[in-house]
């Protein structure tokens, strides 16, 4: 969930249909924002459809609508609502050809320092997929240190976690990242980055034949579960300082 205003704060409409051998694709996009006194609304949209024409036409569509309202209760203290809708279709006959995801939730952002934001939220999820239609509370939080500096360090972080609980379906989120910058003269800096992201999802899958006339089901449920690490240490010098410039990392 991205509680940021910066999406909508383009004000634009655009929307453009070209045609490529036997393809139309047809994008749209729309980016509206407010922000009067202490309230702040904004809608963001991204519409996508392509029709592929031959023997077998197919049609696909995905749209991503995000609405966000905002109200400024303390200079230090915001409360608000986000909705996002997500859906996608596709005519083929493939494992998952139709799938909407519509969320809404309330969240707080609670800003104790410049450098730091603490954003806890707890809504209700709807998730479709083919056919079957889960519903049930999605929560979670996320921490953004911008930035911060610490003796001779600059330290930005992030962290996020979120659980979407829609029986008997579960799909869970967790990140977290940390960058320190050191300079250790006017020109030259070491950076130490270092990622983690743990990622379940759950979908569903038609049952075959025999398992379905034994064990009296249509869809089986399968979970995907995907971990990341990452860590790099970086040492570069200042393009502005000196004719000669390097970036080691490993």
């Amino acid at each position: 969930m991205n509680f940021s205003q910066t999406n909508y704060l383009s004000d634009i409409f655009r929307t453009s249909l070209d045609k490529r051998l036997n393809t139309y694709n047809l994008n749209s996009k729309l980016s509206y924002s407010l922000n009067s006194n202490n309230i702040f609304v904004g809608v963001d949209e991204n519409y996508f459809s392509s029709l592929v024409s031959s023997s077998d036409k197919n049609i696909k569509d995905e749209q991503a609508l995000s609405i966000i309202g905002e109200y400024n209760f303390l200079p230090y203290l915001q409360f608000g609502s986000l909705t996002q809708s997500n859906i996608y279709s596709n005519d083929r006959k493939i494992a998952i050809n139709e799938a909407s995801n519509i969320y809404t939730t309330v969240f707080a952002k609670i800003t104790p320092i410049d450098q730091l934001r603490i954003t806890p939220y707890t809504g209700y999820s709807i998730n479709k997929q083919v056919n079957e239609d889960d519903r049930g509370a999605i929560y979670g939080g996320n921490i953004n240190l911008d930035r911060y500096s610490f003796n001779e360090f600059q330290v930005s972080s992030k962290l996020k976690y979120q659980n979407e609980d829609i029986s008997p379906r579960k799909n869970s989120q967790q990140l977290a990242a940390l960058s320190v910058k050191n300079n250790l003269d006017l020109s030259l800096t070491n950076q130490i980055s270092a990622n983690y992201s743990n990622t379940r999802k759950d979908f569903y899958f038609e049952t075959d034949s025999i398992t379905s006339s034994i064990f009296d089901i249509n869809k089986n449920i399968q979970s995907r579960t995907e971990k990341k690490y990452f860590v790099e240490e970086r040492i570069y010098n200042s393009r502005f300082n000196s004719d000669l410039f390097f970036d080691l990392s490993g």
